[in-house]
């Protein structure tokens, strides 16, 4: 009986401490994720694509045709969606989540805040991104998820951590 107790409590300050010990990683790394989350956002909404491109998860940036390739797809559907009357008003980025330990990664989502104007009105969508590192946290990478599912970007991306858990999009349509 002493000893189902002992490993009883044992068990019970092991996971308190794993919970403790992820909320410090992730405290650690969250104000760099989130000032370059921002950082990224402001060159995004400023149309400098190029620098822009240096956020990117380098697998999606290949698969976009390099940074030149990227730079042109960004130019062509944001010029499409101003010519149809959209225009990006305000980009934020929240507190990122649990820090993931996924080989020699960190992976973690992060949400963010578009508000857009649409021939509509103004549509505000919280979404999310994936934000990874390849260096132990100092330099962050971002996958938008607004587009596509989680477990099809996993075909491709084969090293996203299936812990990585993605909350449902919210819009929301503000008649003005």
């Amino acid at each position: 009986m002493k000893h189902l107790l002992f490993l009883l409590c044992f068990s019970l300050c092991i996971g308190v401490c794993n919970t403790h010990a992820q909320q410090s990683s992730t405290n650690i790394f969250s104000t760099e994720i989130k000032s370059q989350g921002e950082e990224m956002a402001r060159l995004f909404l400023k149309k400098d694509y190029k620098t822009f491109s240096a956020y990117t998860y380098p697998k999606i940036k290949e698969m976009m045709g390099g940074e030149q390739g990227e730079v042109k797809a960004l130019t062509e559907l944001m010029g499409n969606m101003e010519a149809d009357g959209f225009a990006m008003l305000s980009l934020k980025i929240g507190e990122p989540h649990a820090i993931i330990k996924q080989g020699d990664e960190l992976q973690c989502v992060v949400p963010q805040t578009i508000e857009m104007n649409t021939p509509k009105g103004k549509i505000v969508s919280e979404t999310y991104l994936i934000a990874i590192s390849m260096d132990n946290g100092k330099k962050w990478f971002f996958i938008d998820t607004s587009t596509t599912d989680i477990d099809e970007m996993r075909k491709v991306l084969t090293n996203l951590s299936k812990e990585l858990i993605i909350p449902e999009k919210k819009k929301t349509l503000i008649n003005d």
